[in-house]
């Protein structure tokens, strides 16, 4: 086939990949922004028709007016802006009023109530809406709601916009918010820029691929590699393709995000980063849900191999980094899987470990901020280690390692997904293999993921706690072409009054995938089912699994039963199925030079459909410059983190720890308390007597210093018998130098002393952290001697 005729098709392929991403333009989305910083020059809140805002307030004094500032940049529109008071108690509506925008003003709105007699301390809502303005009118709030000369007490604010994001502050009365808006931008320009970044590395590519085969000068288009040659162009084309998928990551490096599970694992990630660098073991971590075991956190993720990166770089470009390794490893596995264990060609193994590492499900998770879905790298090496096992029980030690790093990654999910998954896969596999033989293998891998994870495991076990099941979630079978085939992130889902993000349940694969799927499973649905009916099978439950509501138990065993809480997370082994007749669809096509030409066509239609939705995907998930901080000189306590627009546990916690603050409000459902004091409490029962504290206050005196953010050198003169109190959860482990017992004192941490002076220290160090780590010692060696035993 001539070379101009193979040019041609491509060229040809790349301008109908152009117009499809020129149709089928990605999602676009207001991003919430939180702006901390108090200077009113700075954007506030962005006005348009579609926000609603509420917010409660008391009455300080006798008023009858609310002011509310604004700021207008050229604004040469017409506005209107309505106010409703209502009574909290009673929702019975006060007064309702409205007030034009004026032309070019720039200044307060104030709205007076004349014929209102508000009654102080009486709560109120006042509702904001507007009418006649537009996002582009550049017309803004500064401050979340109001000036607060004549409000006091903000118990919450909400804000709403397409009733899809909400707003909670409970703590600062002149907190900014701000809403960046993005507004549709023409298709070419939006087709530019979801396409140009994989159309460039694809026919970067394709380029190479030709230039290969001029060279090559015979009719058998088959690409010739060494092992160890294929697998490490393998790994280059992986960290090219992660690389592209996660590049607007690094247009900013610093930025960070308003998702809270990323948060949550930048404080993990920032807290292990400290401690080891001032020669101390992340054991405790003080800033989260009152104070809690860091290493017994079931989704803390220090012990990983690619915490590594967090040594040299910051939590947060460490965490980038993680993302964009985690695409590779994953697409290196997936392919020496398919070359290994399916047997699979260059082509077809490539095109089965893009679509399982590059389709939306992981590159959704991950930039949607569960930043546990980085153990999914480990998956297919534990796939591959784990088949290998049934030749050769050596390879046990390997998979269970590779589970190991999937629960030390934080991810109690993979773990008993992928275990699940091998296991139906194992008891499908061909009879020539002994069913004993596979139970053995299971059982080996099993007992080394245990004993290489102990030195996690047992510390988690020490301190989980039993909990009552929590809501679960399962889509609809309706909604599966748009889990496979819709672009982006689509808008999240309500289901009983709880939001369900995207990410839930999306795994974007795109129509080239499908096709391809298609024709494959028609043509050689024989050869396919007769090969790998046990992956076939193991992915079809999968799939099935993935929209049945699972019964989650109560108690100890709910830890377990509620990773399928939201069964549409195990879909990615749904997806394997897809991925795998694919690649065999892909190895069958190519052949001669002209089929040659069309696999390539396929191949690149399919990475340039499935790399833009990733590049999509990622520009939204670090897109939040640090705001300016004010650091505590001393560790603070709040009731509330900085919110975000989830007004359950998700919060900017990673600001409060910049700054030097613990929150008693981001729990997870496993973990006991909070049972500290506040800073702001108003309990009586529970009222702040500071970090470290005498029952008794008149029994004597005491004093402390924090050493590191889990020891505690404290001073005490004590009158008479009282119980030094810290401000901390009370688990199992912490221990003085002294002979003084540690109890638990009303869920926080108690030292029970007599009259006398002392001087000792309070520090963190559980048991279950050194048996762990020796278990997983003695793992590791009965590991390497398995592997050199023959």
């Amino acid at each position: 086939m001539k070379g101009w005729v193979i040019y041609s098709i491509w060229f040809s392929v790349l301008a109908f990949l152009f117009a499809y991403s020129w149709y089928l333009p990605a999602n676009h989305f207001d991003q919430l922004v939180l702006d901390l910083s108090t200077d009113t020059a700075k954007p506030g809140i962005l006005l348009s028709d579609a926000l609603r805002i509420e917010q409660s307030f008391v009455v300080a004094k006798d008023s009858n007016q609310i002011i509310i500032p604004l700021q207008i940049h050229n604004y040469a529109g017409e506005g209107v802006m309505h106010i409703g008071i209502k009574r909290t108690d009673t929702n019975a509506s006060v007064a309702t009023n409205q007030e034009e925008i004026k032309n070019n003003q720039d200044g307060d709105v104030t709205f007076n109530f004349s014929h209102i007699a508000f009654i102080p301390s009486q709560q109120y809502i006042a509702i904001l809406s507007f009418s006649g303005v537009q996002e582009q009118d550049n017309i803004r709030i500064p401050y979340a709601f109001g000036k607060y000369s004549n409000l006091s007490g903000t118990v919450n604010q909400y804000l709403y916009k397409n009733n899809n994001w909400k707003l909670r502050d409970t703590r600062h009365g002149n907190i900014a918010v701000q809403f960046y808006y993005s507004p549709q931008e023409n298709n070419l320009a939006l087709a530019l820029k979801t396409f140009i970044l994989p159309a460039i590395a694809i026919c970067i590519l394709f380029s190479w691929i030709m230039f290969k085969l001029k060279n090559q000068g015979n009719n058998e288009i088959i690409l010739r590699f060494i092992h160890w040659k294929e697998y490490c162009i393998a790994a280059c084309l992986g960290l090219v393709f992660a690389g592209i998928s996660t590049a607007p990551l690094y247009i900013h490096l610093s930025y960070i995000s308003n998702h809270g599970d990323i948060n949550r694992g930048l404080v993990y990630s920032a807290i292990a980063h400290r401690d080891l660098l001032r020669g101390h073991l992340p054991y405790w971590n003080q800033y989260i849900c009152g104070g809690s075991p860091l290493w017994g956190d079931l989704e803390s993720w220090f012990l990983q191999p690619f915490f590594l990166l967090t040594l040299p770089f910051s939590a947060v470009i460490a965490m980038k980094l993680m993302y964009t390794l985690c695409l590779a490893a994953a697409f290196l596995g997936f392919y020496i899987f398919a070359r290994r264990i399916l047997d699979f060609k260059i082509f077809g193994s490539g095109m089965f470990a893009f679509i399982m590492a590059f389709s939306g499900y992981l590159s959704g998770h991950l930039a949607e901020g569960y930043y546990v879905w980085i153990a999914s790298a480990w998956v297919p090496w534990f796939l591959l280690f784990s088949i290998l096992s049934l030749k050769n029980i050596k390879y046990a030690g390997p998979a269970g390692m590779m589970l190991a790093f999937m629960f030390l990654s934080g991810s109690m999910h993979m773990v008993v997904f992928s275990l699940l998954f091998i296991g139906i896969v194992f008891l499908f596999q061909s009879k020539k293999i002994k069913i004993s033989r596979r139970c053995i293998s299971l059982l080996f891998i099993v007992f080394f993921f245990i004993i290489l994870a102990a030195i996690k495991l047992l510390p988690t076990f020490s301190v989980l706690t039993a909990n009552i099941s929590r809501e679960g979630f399962a889509p609809s079978l309706q909604e599966l072409p748009n889990m496979l085939l819709a672009r982006g992130t689509v808008s999240p889902l309500t289901s009983n009054g709880q939001t369900i993000r995207w990410a839930e349940f999306g795994a974007y694969t795109g129509y080239g995938v499908f096709l391809l799927a298609c024709i494959g499973a028609i043509i050689w649905k024989n050869k396919i089912w007769n090969t790998y009916k046990a992956y076939l099978v193991a992915s079809a439950i999968f799939l099935c699994i993935s929209f049945i509501s699972l019964p989650i138990a109560h108690g100890f065993l709910s830890h377990i039963t509620d990773l399928f809480r939201m069964p549409s997370r195990v879909i990615w082994f749904g997806i394997f199925g897809i991925a795998l007749v694919s690649g065999f669809a892909i190895d069958n096509i190519s052949g001669s030079r002209i089929k040659f030409a069309m696999t390539l066509c396929i191949i690149s239609f399919i990475a340039i459909d499935l790399l833009s939705n990733n590049i999509v995907l990622f520009s939204r998930t670090f897109s939040i410059p640090i705001p300016e901080l004010h650091a505590e000189s001393t560790f603070q306590r709040v009731s509330h983190a900085y919110s975000t627009h989830d007004e359950l546990y998700y919060r900017a916690i990673y600001i409060d720890f910049l700054e030097n603050r613990g929150t008693n409000d981001v729990c997870r459902f496993y973990q006991a308390g909070p049972f500290t004091r506040t800073i702001d409490s108003t309990d009586p029962r529970s009222r702040f007597m500071g970090e470290v504290a005498l029952r008794d206050p008149d029994s004597g005196t005491v004093s402390y210093t924090m050493n590191d953010q889990s020891e505690y050198t404290i001073h005490a003169t004590v009158t008479s018998p009282t119980t030094i109190l810290v401000n901390q959860n009370y688990y199992p482990g912490w221990k003085t130098d002294s002979k003084l017992s540690v109890k638990n004192t009303e869920g926080i941490i108690g030292i029970h002393v007599m009259p006398g002076a002392y001087n000792f220290s309070l520090l963190y160090k559980p048991y279950a952290v050194y048996w762990g780590a020796i278990i997983s010692m003695i793992g590791i060696v009965l590991g390497v001697l398995l592997l050199l035993y023959e």
